[in-house]
């Protein structure tokens, strides 16, 4: 489908025209849920450029003591340059290049799994929460 799946094929899938006798038939079949489900999506309804007002309406909004970030850029960061419109624009702006590029920031690349008890002193792994914790502003 070549890189970012903006070719030809991928077209094809989208569309619902695709076919392939190669394939099996759970994968046709996946394949044509997806042209489905975009067909149900408006065409360009979803845009990759992030506003500035929205980034400062998001983080004006957010908890401040939501865990988050292994590079120790926290919710508290975000919230304090949301009150700086240079920084709110430099923030949307980086965020918007990485959405239209298609390309992530390596430090948006990894997380921390957190197993969480369900019921408090129950340390049973069938009774854990997993959870992973990503950078603030992935």
């Amino acid at each position: 489908f070549g890189y970012r799946s903006i070719g030809q094929l991928a077209s094809q899938v989208l569309e619902g025209t695709y076919t392939n006798p190669a394939l099996d038939q759970a994968t046709s079949d996946i394949l044509q849920e997806v042209a489905t489900l975009r067909s149900t999506i408006p065409a360009n309804s979803i845009s990759t450029t992030i506003m500035p007002s929205d980034w400062k309406y998001y983080w004006d909004h957010a908890k401040e003591h939501t865990s988050s970030s292994i590079s120790g850029l926290h919710f508290g960061h975000y919230k304090a340059s949301a009150q700086s419109s240079y920084l709110t624009h430099f923030h949307a702006a980086k965020a918007t290049v990485a959405l239209t590029v298609g390309k992530s920031y390596d430090r948006w690349k990894q997380g921390v799994m957190v197993m969480l008890e369900k019921e408090l002193g129950v340390d049973l792994v069938s009774k854990l929460q997993a959870i992973l914790l990503v950078e603030a502003d992935f």
